[in-house]
């Protein structure tokens, strides 16, 4: 007899506000190779979008069937009012979205057949977002918040945020702090995180962001490191590979749902998404880490960062298609210590 994978809305009341970066995004597929200097190539679709980690989990939030809202910082032209109207369109509080003189941040997404990515970024305005922007009174009345820009926020990064989040954490309502991260080469990852995650309830980078950080190549390593952490609810993001939850100095390997990759983009923003309507509607952890897997593989069977997540019970019909006994859930996942 077949147990269904049953979900509860019982804590639709509570909200996450999306801190990080805002951006406008344009998807090019199939491009499998860049042409030469002087030379023209071809692609087959394109598709524009608004995008950024914070825009992308607010809408996948939204999606699901969460009250949200997003900021981040935009520029006074018509990407930034683009990106207004797409959030406001599904009712996604804007109220902490500042304007500045900066160009809003604009992505060309290159997309090969094979659901590859690669990315061409001009950062705009999340250069200039600062502390200084934000309206601690407009931040109280949300249950989660949730930095998903750090290493792409040049002045926010580091020393703004360790102040943003003692001041979170001093708010009598206890809200929830989640992080992610972008990945960036040229700034020292480390320095900008480590005295952050003290007031950090949840971190999930990417392996690759995880490495930058780390410095380590070894899974082992980089597990141990998060460990040693100390913060609750932590793990690894590693696409078609899986990821990894680590809670009570305990690791899990969750597998990957098998699907058509159409592309990866904002994979990591709907998992992202998923583990946070988990957290708030309180699913047990394996069932947190099947949902947010859930989310990402419905994620990349599209062209697009967001906008591909449904609404939380067509996620519970994907899940129990592909997991229909407790023998197939405790199989999907499995401990690792």
């Amino acid at each position: 007899m077949k147990k269904k994978f049953k979900l509860n809305l019982k804590q639709s009341n509570k909200k996450a506000l999306c801190l990080g970066i805002a951006v406008t995004d344009t998807f090019a597929k199939s491009i499998d190779k860049i042409p030469k200097w002087e030379t023209l190539g071809t692609f087959d679709e394109v598709k524009f979008g608004a995008g950024g980690c914070a825009v992308n989990t607010a809408i996948n939030l939204c999606s699901l069937g969460l009250d949200c809202g997003v900021s981040a910082a935009i520029g006074k032209d018509l990407n930034g009012e683009y990106i207004l109207d797409e959030l406001k369109k599904r009712r996604i509080d804007t109220n902490n979205i500042v304007k500045t003189k900066k160009n809003t941040a604009i992505t060309f997404a290159m997309i090969s057949s094979a659901g590859k990515r690669r990315y061409l970024t001009n950062w705009g305005a999340n250069d200039v977002f600062s502390i200084k922007d934000l309206k601690m009174t407009n931040i109280q009345n949300y249950s989660l918040v949730h930095l998903c820009g750090t290493f792409a926020m040049k002045t926010f990064d580091g020393k703004e945020t360790l102040e943003f989040v003692k001041k979170i954490k001093k708010n009598k309502n206890k809200i929830l702090i989640s992080m992610d991260t972008i990945y960036n080469t040229k700034v020292n990852c480390l320095k900008l995180v480590k005295n952050i995650f003290p007031y950090i309830d949840i971190f999930f980078p990417s392996i690759e962001e995880l490495t930058l950080i780390t410095g380590h190549n070894s899974i082992k390593k980089n597990i141990e490191f998060l460990k040693s952490t100390k913060i609750p609810l932590t793990g690894i993001k590693m696409g078609k590979e899986g990821s990894i939850f680590i809670h009570n100095n305990n690791a899990s390997y969750c597998s990957p749902f098998k699907v058509k990759v159409v592309d990866t983009s904002g994979a990591g923003d709907a998992f992202m998404a998923g583990l946070i309507f988990a957290t708030l509607n309180e699913y047990s952890l394996n069932y947190s880490m099947i949902f947010s897997s859930a989310c990402a593989a419905n994620n990349i069977q599209y062209v697009g960062a967001s906008g591909n997540v449904p609404y939380f019970n067509k996620i519970e019909k994907f899940i129990n298609e592909n997991l229909d006994s407790v023998t197939k859930v405790n199989n999907f996942i499995r401990s690792i210590n």
